[in-house]
């Protein structure tokens, strides 16, 4: 057999074990019940010990069920389900939980002689009991219209439907896009209806990064300029958002790519830029505390220098007189005085 071969088949073990285990679990809990039930009186003389299950088992998939009898095999063997306790993956159940295409296997009681009529069962497990299983990752899902989306298909939820590892009492408001479930589901007026979600595994979308300023604030999202291209990103109650920005503020976004390719924002926090300090010498042209207007030697521009009374720390100048100027330069143009220092020809 090839790796492939070996791999694909492996995948079906996985999926039928996950499926198979709580009603193998069950039947088992029922053997060893109907074991001990049985065993606990011994028969008086004269008396048929009643038939009990010794190894004899059958499994397969069911054909049609009629009453309490249950065909396999085309019609070939048939099982008698009256004295027979029944489980499905939730426990107990009855005669009315097996339909045509389910898989179920069954211990027997040993016929006393032989026979071909039916085989009378002790136990019966509902190993599986849906007309398809799938499993993939939620693409979206629509609560309002009980429905989600999964390999491209759309499968309904009803009351019946069964929602398992999803903590408390699951529904469709439970379930999310990028999550991994197996799904059992039937056929009904044209529609897959899931009979059973089983959530295997959240997938989180990989957390992309995004720098660009604020266009504008919303309670539901966000429109940022990045790359000079407006982007609009979804904020939630999850959303973190540090520095209290306001439009005009620069950010750093992270933020996930949902299934119907919306921006999520995880988190939106105001960027801190470091001041861009400059050095320039000029020409004092006027001075109205604190703001000062030197002519820079440079370009011959005017640009004004706010320098406020807790700076001043230098040997104070005149208008008319040659500074060299340290300072932060402002977005506006402008400059924050650090110093200004007279320079004498």
């Amino acid at each position: 057999m090839s790796d492939r071969g070996r791999t694909s088949g492996g995948c079906k073990l996985i999926h039928m074990s996950r499926k198979l285990v709580p009603a193998l679990v069950a039947f088992l809990l029922a053997l060893t019940t109907l074991a001990e039930e049985r065993g606990v009186t011994r028969p008086q003389q004269g008396e048929r010990r009643p038939g009990l299950a010794s190894g004899a088992s059958v499994t397969g998939e069911v054909g049609a069920v009629s009453g309490t009898l249950i065909t396999l095999a085309g019609g070939l063997v048939t099982i008698d389900a009256t004295n027979a306790r029944i489980l499905d993956g939730r426990g107990a159940a009855t005669i009315e939980a097996i339909q045509p295409g389910a898989l179920i296997a069954a211990t027997l009681q040993e016929p006393g002689t032989t026979s071909t009529g039916p085989l009378a069962a002790t136990a019966i497990a509902i190993l599986r009991n849906a007309d398809v299983t799938i499993t993939g990752t939620i693409q979206s899902v629509d609560v309002a219209g009980s429905q989600f989306l999964l390999l491209g298909r759309t499968i309904e939820v009803d009351a019946g439907t069964t929602f398992v590892n999803f903590g408390g009492q699951g529904s469709i408001a439970s379930l999310h896009a990028n999550t991994f479930v197996l799904v059992e589901a039937n056929v009904a007026d044209g529609a897959l209806v899931a009979s059973r979600v089983t959530l295997i595994a959240p997938i989180p979308s990989r957390p992309q990064h995004a720098s660009g300023v604020v266009k504008s604030v919303g309670t539901d999202a966000w429109v940022i300029a990045v790359d000079h291209q407006d982007t609009t990103f979804v904020v939630n109650a999850s959303t973190r958002i540090l520095g209290s920005p306001r439009a005009g503020d620069r950010v750093e976004v992270l933020y996930t790519v949902d299934s119907a390719h919306a921006r999520v924002a995880l988190s939106i926090i105001k960027s801190f830029e470091l001041p861009r300090i400059v050095t320039f010498t000029g020409i004092v042209k006027s001075i109205q505390t604190p703001l000062w207007v030197i002519t820079r030697d440079s370009d011959k521009q005017d640009v004004t220098v706010d320098w406020p009374l807790s700076t001043r720390i230098s040997p104070v100048a005149n208008v008319g007189d040659r500074v060299e100027v340290v300072a932060t330069e402002n977005a506006d143009g402008t400059y924050t005085a650090i110093a200004i220092v007279p320079r004498w020809r």
